[in-house]
């Protein structure tokens, strides 16, 4: 008998291309990491030392335990919100470590072991681990591309005849970019409200969208939980701090709240001179979106107009996120392990988030725009 739990029984066995990197690595070879959506790694003027000053404050000495979170952080939070037009109280807000533990704490609100959600297809495969973790099933909904990537309604509908506790979107969805459209809002809320399942809205990319978009946390059609956090909306994930905005039906909502305040006090994880420090730090987001975006879109560029005329590559339209989408009319595992063994450049398959194409690879736009142009070059000759 092993005395390990089946949740974590994962594959142990590396992938090849994971292979190939770490021996490239203990080489000492450079690498055209591709790949890196850690903004820390990618030489931004923001990040500089002056961030830190707020976390001197002297009250940092002091615990004060509150399963939302410091007052003073919440309400910095809503007014991030209201500078989106979007009227959310103090009281709806419960802050988390980190999206993934918010998660974690909305499937130990929703789900009894055996449950099903449903997510999207392509989509982040940190919730197979979310899911398998927290005794939950997944059904999957799709993603189609056609001159942009759309909700697949029908497939949505489908996952719904299964009575899933909970629908779990990515609004701009990661890596595909795609935002939620009005019709595509009012079926999501409809279905929710019409099945009693709950919404669960990931808006990390939120402020990175060529177009105005909407937020979920005003939601109350269905009981609705928005998660989002400042590694992407600051550009800072080892600050740890992120939340989640409780709307809906004003029942619902309460008992959410009522249920979510004890296992959020189970752990008390926020780390309080992040909490403290957030007012000053959401005040400093433009600032810092804007040199971000200004990157994205400066790779973004170059990547469309290098492709325009290729015979076989193709960008596939993203219009939000900091990810791109190449077809390339190649085994996506074979163009990214020949990338990598031949150039030294490192790109995602397509695989790796689940895409039914086998011919995507998947780049981070966060890179220096020299790194992204000279790996660009490199995968221009596959």
């Amino acid at each position: 008998m092993t005395p390990f739990s089946r949740r974590t029984d994962w594959p142990k066995n590396q992938n090849p291309l994971t292979t190939i990197l770490e021996k490239k690595r203990a080489a000492g070879e450079f690498i055209l990491d591709l790949t890196e959506s850690n903004p820390t790694r990618c030489h931004f003027s923001y990040a500089n030392p002056q961030w830190l000053a707020p976390l001197t404050n002297p009250n940092n000495l002091l615990y004060e335990a509150n399963p939302k979170g410091l007052l003073e952080a919440r309400q910095a939070v809503a007014r991030y919100y209201a500078s989106k037009k979007i009227l959310v109280q103090p009281e709806q807000i419960f802050l988390t470590a980190s999206t993934s533990e918010a998660y974690s704490f909305l499937l130990r609100l929703l789900c009894d072991a055996g449950d099903k959600i449903a997510v999207s297809r392509p989509g982040y495969p940190l919730f197979d681990y979310l899911a398998a973790l927290n005794d939950v099933d997944l059904l999957s909904y799709r993603l189609n591309y056609e001159n942009g990537w759309r909700l697949d309604e029908k497939s949505l509908s489908e996952a719904f005849k299964q009575n899933p506790k909970a629908l779990a979107i990515v609004h701009p969805h990661n890596p595909t970019g795609h935002q939620i459209q009005d019709s595509e809002k009012n079926q999501i809320e409809s279905l929710c409200r019409q099945n009693g399942a709950a919404l669960i809205s990931d808006e990390v990319f939120l402020d990175y969208s060529e177009g105005e978009t909407f937020s979920f946390a005003g939601a109350n059609q269905a009981l609705t939980f928005t998660v989002s956090g400042i590694s992407k909306i600051l550009g800072f994930p080892q600050m740890k701090l992120s939340w989640i905005v409780v709307s809906g039906p004003k029942i619902l909502a309460e008992e959410a709240g009522e249920r979510l305040e004890i296992i959020a006090d189970t752990y008390l994880s926020v780390n309080t001179p992040s909490q403290r420090a957030l007012s000053e730090w959401l005040a400093q987001a433009p600032a810092v979106q804007k040199e971000i975006w200004a990157r994205i879109c400066a790779n973004r560029k170059h990547l469309e107009i290098s492709v325009k005329n290729h015979p076989t590559l193709k960008s596939l339209v993203a219009p939000a996120g900091w990810y791109a989408i190449l077809a390339t009319g190649l085994r996506d595992e074979r163009a990214a392990i020949d990338l990598l063994t031949l150039k030294n450049t490192l790109v995602h398959p397509g695989y790796f988030f689940d895409f039914e194409e086998d011919d995507l690879l998947v780049l981070s736009l966060l890179p220096e725009t020299s790194v992204f142009k000279q790996g660009l070059e490199d995968i221009l000759l596959i």
